[in-house]
């Protein structure tokens, strides 16, 4: 697993596996914002990949997505050409 170093590549990353995690759990924007206790438009703003999430932030997002951080962050096999 591959953690970026830059802040875009972070965003990515998160964005893109935040969306694989809400399908996955079959979960709303809004009931992941609920969940964590953040308003719609910041997960929104993540989902876009134009903001970085605190850490306290993406520990909650973490635990509601069932989850670790790590993976949140990591690139997708799928990213890197590894299908």
């Amino acid at each position: 697993m591959s953690i970026p170093t830059n802040d875009r590549a972070i965003r990515f990353n998160l964005a893109n596996n935040l969306w694989r995690c809400l399908r996955r759990q079959k979960m709303s924007q809004r009931a992941l914002a609920e969940a964590v206790g953040s308003s719609s438009s910041t997960i929104t703003r993540l989902l876009q990949a134009v903001q970085t999430p605190s850490a306290t932030l993406l520990a909650r997002l973490a635990v509601a997505l069932k989850t670790t951080p790590n993976r949140l962050l990591a690139d997708s096999p799928t990213q890197r050409g590894n299908s």
